[in-house]
């Protein structure tokens, strides 16, 4: 028996346009992907440069942070020897200053001493200096009494001559 086909020849001609158009947007779509792919490899590419450049900036950083590090390790080095160094200056300078507070108290009581040895001192002139005067005023009373009795010396000497003198010629 022959089987009869419902299609007729329109309804397979519109089946084949039909399919066509399916099969040329499956191309089309295929034709995008790959368009697509292209464009995505291209992305990846770029992607890939920028990752690069990236890594070597990153790197570059990287570089730059441990030298960093390591002058700042230095720096902190420096720093800490220089704090040693003014702790051990202060200590030093703090005996000084012990040391010359004990030497100023010392020499606060031999200033003290002298001043008033220099006190004394300048009495005892003082009394030296009236004894002086005093001195002085008997000085010029005794040249007083010296001329005076020079005078008399000589008078007497003068007498005495006189009568000498006197008892020769008689």
């Amino acid at each position: 028996m022959t089987t009869s086909n419902p299609k007729t020849k329109r309804d397979r001609a519109a089946g084949r346009t039909h399919r066509h158009t399916a099969i040329q947007t499956i191309i089309d779509n295929h034709n995008q992907v790959r368009t697509d792919i292209d464009s995505l490899d291209n992305s990846v590419a770029v992607l890939q440069d920028e990752v690069c450049e990236s890594r070597r900036l990153t790197d570059h950083l990287n570089g730059r942070v441990a030298q960093h590090t390591k002058d700042v390790n230095a720096n902190v080095g420096f720093a800490m020897q220089c704090v040693v160094e003014n702790e051990r200056k202060l200590t030093e300078t703090e005996c000084a200053v012990g040391i010359l507070q004990g030497a100023g108290k010392d020499q606060r009581k031999a200033l003290a001493q002298l001043d008033r040895y220099t006190k004394r001192l300048h009495a005892k002139q003082t009394s030296m200096n009236h004894d002086l005067t005093l001195v002085r005023a008997d000085l010029a009373e005794m040249e007083k009494k010296f001329i005076t009795l020079a005078w008399i010396n000589l008078g007497i000497w003068l007498a005495a001559a006189l009568t000498i003198l006197i008892l020769l010629l008689i």
